[in-house]
């Protein structure tokens, strides 16, 4: 990487783009969505309480996923974004 060089993701929610430091990641492993980073097919999202509703609704977090989720996958997954979220800061 360049020097001084910050690396821009695209938050699902909002499609705003933002540094990678600021955007909470998930991925989806075998055992459903996984909080932080992990290999696999994954997404970000911003802190916006907008944004995780949007992404963590049922429909839109199963399509992102590519199977069916249920709202205790939902529900698990924002309360590891917020844990990792205090963690980093």
């Amino acid at each position: 990487m360049k020097r001084g060089h910050v690396p821009l993701r695209t938050c699902r929610g909002c499609s705003g783009k933002f540094p990678k430091s600021a955007l909470l990641r998930f991925t989806f492993g075998t055992g459903g969505p996984v909080a932080g980073s992990s290999p696999g097919r994954g997404c970000y999202v911003c802190r916006k309480d907008a944004c995780l509703d949007k992404v963590l609704g049922l429909r839109y977090l199963s399509r992102l996923a590519g199977r069916t989720l249920g709202e205790e996958d939902a529900r698990r997954l924002r309360q590891a974004l917020l844990e990792k979220d205090q963690e980093r800061r």
